[in-house]
């Protein structure tokens, strides 16, 4: 009666693993929109830049290179500015683009064009403050052509960043663990 009872536990919990493990393959199979059809995200442990993607990312080694040495430097010694100005520079290389990449253009949660206009108000593109050139965040991130979304729905966000950290093999990994976990602990 408890081998049956084993059988049954490990049935179910293959089953459960197996509808993760496809369910996380389906979010890997994401289209990466800002590029048009066909492209979607792949491993690019090689990105110089952007190397929260590094896992799931649209963009590859030589693109991000590209924008990054296009760029005008950015004056601050305010590292949350930094790091939150290179993340939404890095909006292409989001595997999440079907999400907040519409009609062609890229848009941008409200609440992140505040906290960006907060934190780098004070820092400077030659020579001129961002404090000083724009009244707020929205006029901010509009005058770098993305749509301003009030509603932080379906829309690119600093947030994001830790959704995109995980692998989908790691989460399938430990789900395997702790189904053996559990199988081992009901044999007893």
């Amino acid at each position: 009666m408890a081998i049956g009872r084993v059988v049954i536990i490990v049935a179910l919990l293959y089953l459960n693993l197996t509808l993760l493990c496809d369910a996380q393959a389906m979010i890997r199979a994401r289209q990466c929109t800002f590029f048009g059809q066909g492209r979607t995200p792949k491993e690019a442990y090689s990105l110089s830049n952007c190397t929260w993607f590094k896992e799931q990312s649209c963009c590859r080694h030589t693109e991000v290179t590209s924008v990054f040495q296009a760029m005008m430097p950015l004056e601050t010694n305010n590292k949350k500015c930094y790091d939150l100005m290179n993340y939404l520079m890095c909006y292409f290389c989001s595997p999440d683009q079907e999400l907040w990449y519409k009609s062609n253009q890229v848009h941008v949660c409200g609440t992140f064009c505040k906290q960006i206009y907060k934190n780098c108000k004070s820092a400077s593109y030659k020579g001129e403050t961002i404090g000083k050139k724009y009244p707020n965040g929205k006029k901010f991130c509009e005058a770098q052509l993305f749509v301003v979304k009030e509603s932080n729905k379906e829309c690119f966000d600093h947030s994001l960043i830790s959704a995109s950290s995980h692998s989908s093999s790691e989460f399938c990994l430990l789900f395997i663990l702790i189904t053996f976990s559990i199988v081992r602990f009901s044999l007893l």
